[in-house]
């Protein structure tokens, strides 16, 4: 589908994004996706460097693995009550800033945010650190901050894969926009 070129605009009664769904439609432009998603299919947007989202997602359920890998997304707002990010999720999306993860949070894979090279800011609100999958963030920038709830920073600092990443890590009272 590389000849798509127009803008799609995605109807709000749509819930379901299937598996490679405009997968390499690099062309494409979609700017908003509807709030009313529930579950996005595996590598469903990937590479299509043309989706400028920012994504806010209250109602999702279901992210698969590479859902936006290489896509254009620029921030993650809200991904509902997810409790799952799989792997790939959001690999080498080169324009995405700032990302904020629900407290159900359970689970990272790997290499998430690898390559994320214009990633700032992460905030995680899930009290105990989701289990995570290495290298989540390798080749992001040296200056990104990972912002997580006061009373958990040592927990995450010292916990399995995010250890390594301990130097990154601060407390939520510290986040200013």
């Amino acid at each position: 589908c590389s000849a798509l070129s127009n803008e799609l605009v995605i109807p709000e009664t749509c819930k379901i994004i299937g598996d490679g769904a405009f997968s390499q439609c690099e062309n494409l432009r979609i700017n908003t996706l509807p709030q009313s998603i529930t579950s996005i299919g595996y590598r469903a947007f990937s590479f299509c460097e043309n989706v400028n989202v920012d994504i806010n997602l209250p109602n999702l359920e279901k992210l698969t693995n590479g859902a936006f890998y290489g896509a254009g997304v620029t921030s993650v707002v809200n991904l509902g009550r997810l409790t799952s990010l799989k792997n790939d999720v959001f690999r080498g999306c080169k324009n995405l800033t700032f990302v904020e993860l629900p407290e159900t949070l359970t689970e990272i894979g790997i290499h998430i945010f690898y390559s994320d090279s214009a990633l700032e800011t992460i905030k995680i609100n899930a009290v105990y650190p989701p289990t995570m999958g290495s290298p989540a963030f390798d080749g992001t920038p040296s200056t990104l901050s990972i912002y997580v709830p006061d009373e958990s920073v040592d927990t995450y600092k010292s916990a399995t894969n995010w250890s390594q990443y301990a130097d990154k890590i601060k407390p939520l009272s510290e986040y200013q926009e």
